[in-house]
């Protein structure tokens, strides 16, 4: 997950404190400084792999976000590992404003909002996936109000959003399911 660009900035206009930088945003970044001086600056990328990747809707629209882990090695050779999460995502602060008694207008306290950036599209994810990738990739479909659905990647991939939520919910019937409920077979004698 990223801060939104100007985040420091929109607290300080706010009057209210600058936001702490999380461990694993410092730990990226001494991953990253170690892995640089591998190749004595010229900067050889680490190996990149997603370990799981979320559909979500928001605001009517379909984003990808996903987590991954970064292994590269240092100039000694040793390897190092970092994880990064929530790519696609950026938080930025909304202030709530108030008036005090000499009339000024300074923020009272600000709620971080999320926004996403990366648009869901089968070939975008697929492209994020062929970076690299662990031997299982988690796949996920998540609602806004934060319920999220463990689903296969085919679901993930292939169905529409309101499909595979459904599926994750455990209300949808599959066809081949329905097909045997009208031939009359139970499904534990239907043809494997």
């Amino acid at each position: 997950m990223a801060l939104h660009k100007d985040t420091q900035q929109i607290l300080k206009d706010a009057g209210l404190p600058p936001l702490d930088i999380p461990n694993w945003i410092i730990h990226l970044e001494q991953f990253q400084k170690k892995c640089k001086m591998a190749n004595r600056g010229k900067g050889e990328e680490p190996q990149t792999l997603v370990v799981s990747m979320y559909r979500i809707k928001h605001q009517s629209k379909e984003y990808i976000y996903y987590y991954r882990e970064l292994v590269g090695k240092d100039f000694l050779g040793n390897t190092h590992k970092a994880f990064e999460q929530d790519i696609g995502v950026i938080e930025k602060p909304e202030v709530n404003y108030a008036m005090n008694t000499e009339g000024e207008v300074k923020g009272t306290h600000f709620e971080m909002v999320k926004e996403y950036d990366i648009p869901f599209s089968k070939q975008k994810a697929l492209e994020i996936l062929k970076q690299g990738r662990k031997p299982t990739v988690n796949f996920y479909v998540m609602e806004e109000s934060g319920f999220k659905f463990k689903v296969d990647e085919d679901e993930f991939l292939n169905m529409d959003f309101d499909t595979v939520v459904k599926i994750g919910r455990g209300q949808y019937v599959t066809v081949q399911k329905q097909q045997i409920e009208k031939s009359g077979m139970s499904p534990s004698a239907s043809p494997k």
